[in-house]
């Protein structure tokens, strides 16, 4: 529901694993979904190794692992 159903119009970019895109949650908090994409070639290691290295850094042009 937040992007709409991953909505095109929604769609602020694309990474490694598939694309990303922009919503709100439902009490008005903003926040960027990356959608798995199964034809990105990279598996569950590569994955979980970039969640944990977004939930380590800490700037003000990346948005808080939730």
């Amino acid at each position: 529901m937040a992007t709409n159903n991953f909505s095109i119009q929604n769609k602020i970019g694309e990474g490694g694993f598939g694309p990303v895109y922009w919503g709100t949650l439902t009490d008005g908090v903003a926040i960027a979904v990356k959608r798995l994409s199964a034809s990105s070639g990279q598996g569950l290691t590569e994955f979980k190794n970039e969640v944990k290295l977004i939930a380590k850094l800490q700037h003000r042009n990346l948005v808080k692992l939730l």
